[in-house]
C-alpha cells in the first residue's frame, strides 16, 4: 500500500515534469527522488511515468495516482486551514503576498512596526506579480490592488491610491503646458501589462489618450518608472511611486477619475486566526503614507 509521501512524490513529479525540479520542490536530493520512484514502480509492478523529450509524463496508472494525490492534498489543505483558523496565540509564521510595488511602498514601512508590536510572529513577504493561492495556503494574507473575486476569500478595502502622469526631470519643460489628459497629444508613452490598469491599460490609453505613441510596455511598475526617468516619454504611475522615484517629476497629478485600491485579503477559514486578525487590525489602524489615503 502506498503512503501519503509516495502519492506526494508522484504528484510533484507530474507537476514538475523533471526529477530535479520535483526534488527541489520537495526539499530532497535528486537521487532520493529517483530511488523512491523506482521503489514505488517496483512495488506496483507498473511504470507511472513515460520518459519523453517533454519530461516525465504520467502513464494511465500514473494519472490515476495523481488524481488521488490531488484529492488527498486538497483535504490536507482544508484540514490545515481549519486548524490554523482556530489558533489563538499571536505567534508563529505569517505569510504575506503582494505585488512588487505594494510590497515596497505599502508593506515595507508597515511590517517592521508590526514585528515590534508582535515579536513572536515571523513574517515572510512574497513580492511578485504572480497571484499566489490563498485557497491552497500558498499565503495567509494577500495585499491586492482589487476586490477578490474568488469564492471563499474575503477582503477589506483599506486604502485608495492616486495616479499621475510623470516625466523625467530633464524633460519637464516640453510638458509644462499639460493641464489635462487632452493636452498630452501624440507624446511617447509607457504602458503596463500588469498594474492598476492590468488587462485594461491599453483600453484606458486608447480611450483617454488616443493620440499617444505607446513605445514601451513592461509588467513592472518599478521598471517602468526607471525607463521613464531615462527617456523623453511620459508614464502613468501610482503617486506613491512617481513622487518618490529619483529623476521623475509630476506632469499631471492626480489623474482625474483614476484611483487604485489597496485590499487586504484572507481566506474565510482564517478569520479567527489570532496572528492574521492582529495583522488585519494593525494595518487598518496605521496612518497612510505618501501617495495613498484611507478608504
Amino acid at each position: 500500500m502506498l503512503a501519503w509521501e509516495d502519492y506526494r512524490l508522484v504528484l510533484h513529479i507530474a507537476r514538475a515534469r523533471t526529477l530535479k525540479r520535483a526534488a527541489e520542490a520537495l526539499g530532497v536530493t535528486l537521487s532520493t527522488v529517483f530511488r523512491r520512484l523506482q521503489r514505488i514502480e517496483n512495488d506496483l509492478r507498473h511504470p507511472l511515468f513515460d520518459r519523453s523529450p517533454d519530461g516525465y509524463l504520467p502513464t494511465e496508472l500514473g494519472v490515476e495516482l495523481v488524481r488521488a494525490a490531488e484529492k488527498m492534498e486538497h483535504e490536507a489543505i482544508i484540514g490545515s486551514r481549519a486548524f490554523a483558523g482556530h489558533e489563538h496565540a499571536i505567534k508563529g509564521p505569517l505569510r504575506i503576498t503582494s505585488t512588487e510595488s505594494l510590497a515596497t511602498y505599502f508593506l515595507a514601512p508597515l511590517v517592521p512596526h508590526f514585528c515590534r508590536h508582535y515579536p513572536d510572529v515571523t513574517i515572510s513577504v512574497e513580492s511578485s506579480n504572480r497571484v499566489l493561492s490563498l485557497e491552497d495556503r500558498e499565503a495567509d494574507i494577500a495585499i491586492r490592488p482589487r476586490r477578490p473575486k474568488e469564492p471563499h476569500l474575503v477582503g477589506r478595502r483599506i486604502g485608495v491610491i492616486d495616479w499621475g502622469i510623470y516625466c523625467a526631470e530633464g524633460q519637464f519643460d516640453q510638458y509644462r503646458g499639460i493641464r489635462a489628459l487632452a493636452d498630452i497629444g501624440d507624446a511617447g508613452f509607457l504602458s503596463w501589462e500588469a498594474s492598476k490598469f492590468s488587462a485594461g491599460s491599453r483600453d484606458w490609453i486608447e480611450t483617454h489618450l488616443p493620440s499617444v505613441r505607446v513605445q514601451i510596455a513592461t509588467n513592472s511598475l518599478s521598471t517602468g518608472a526607471e525607463l521613464c526617468a531615462g527617456s523623453d516619454m511620459l508614464a502613468a504611475l501610482p503617486c506613491f511611486l512617481g513622487d518618490s522615484w529619483p529623476g521623475l517629476v509630476p506632469v499631471l497629478r492626480p489623474i482625474p477619475d483614476v484611483q487604485g485600491e489597496i485590499w487586504i485579503v484572507i481566506h474565510e477559514d482564517l478569520r479567527r486566526n489570532a496572528r492574521v486578525r492582529a495583522f488585519l487590525d494593525f494595518t487598518a489602524n496605521q496612518p497612510p503614507n505618501t501617495g495613498w489615503t484611507k478608504a
